[in-house]
């Protein structure tokens, strides 16, 4: 699903930029 695949990325970045 792109929504779950979406919600990574963005859960990544947000990971990424703590």
């Amino acid at each position: 699903m792109i929504g779950i695949v979406m919600m990574i990325i963005i859960l990544g970045i947000i990971r990424h930029h703590h």
